[in-house]
């Protein structure tokens, strides 16, 4: 077993960050069971990944990447049936990641939301229609994101959680 100081060092905010995530889940779902023609989701985007208090989590978790990097390196150290358990779960988990590499899945995934290539046209390949206020709300919320990316990366100390290829 190992302390409930360590566990909550290792998994900083990552409550927080779930918590945001399924309110979000919730809210497109409700949008879902009552699609219509003029139904949008650009402005949930907005609403959820905008607010001061989404991005001061993101930088919360992404400042104690290093601390929690650093714990899981002393914990496997201290107590090899840790250590054999995460190379378990490792093996066993679909993408073959390990504890490092899943602790970093909640900031990739935010910037994936506004950065690259696609992200501008995911209205075009929905059929949102150029005009239609989706389109425009989701533009708006890809560039709010950018900018919310770019403050969590300048505080991204962490240049050491790449993305492995899938093994």
């Amino acid at each position: 077993m190992i302390d409930s100081r360590t566990v909550d060092e290792i998994f900083f905010m990552v409550p927080d960050i779930l918590e945001i995530h399924e309110k979000f889940l919730a809210e497109l779902k409700a949008r879902l069971d009552s699609w219509d023609s003029q139904q949008k989701v650009g402005d949930a985007f907005i609403e959820t990944f905008s607010k001061t208090e989404v991005l001061e989590t993101y930088t919360s978790f992404v400042n104690n990447c290093s601390r929690a990097k650093d714990a899981i390196k002393t914990t496997k150290q201290c107590r090899p049936s840790f250590a054999r358990f995460l190379e378990a779960t490792a093996r066993e988990h679909k993408g073959k990641l390990s504890l490092d590499n899943l602790l970093i899945k909640p900031v990739q995934k935010f910037r994936t939301l506004g950065y690259g290539k696609g992200s501008t046209n995911i209205p075009s390949v929905t059929g949102i229609p150029h005009g239609h206020t989706g389109h425009v709300r989701f533009l708006t919320f890809v560039e709010t994101n950018n900018c919310s990316t770019a403050t969590i990366s300048s505080n991204d100390n962490s240049n050491s959680y790449v993305e492995p290829k899938h093994r």
